[in-house]
């Protein structure tokens, strides 16, 4: 059966006002990626905010800078894309120099 996929207006926004035509194509093909394995294809993700539920997500675009947020829905066969945005960069951890330790 395949899944049907629906996207928040958030989302259609964010595809056609910030993203690049190269991120574009990026999203949809690991969107398909998602369609077709929902589980393997995404990582698991809570948050608070969105409710009690667990959500998913999928990782895109150039150096995988972007991340799209998902609700699976078994029962229904339905994904639907909740939010795209953009990843923070990581900050050094506690006791982290910042560098490499390299002379």
């Amino acid at each position: 059966m395949r899944i049907k996929v629906e996207l928040h207006q958030a989302v259609w926004n964010c595809l056609q006002d910030r993203l690049t035509p190269a991120e574009r194509e990026s999203f949809s093909a690991r969107l398909e990626d998602v369609r077709r394995a929902p589980i393997r294809n995404s990582e698991a993700s809570h948050d608070p905010r969105r409710g009690p539920y667990m959500l998913r997500f999928f990782r895109f675009g150039a150096a995988e800078r972007w991340i799209a947020i998902i609700e699976y829905d078994i029962a229904r066969a339905r994904i639907k894309v909740l939010e795209c945005r953009l990843l923070r960069p990581r900050r050094p951890g506690p006791g982290s120099s910042g560098h490499d330790g390299g002379t």
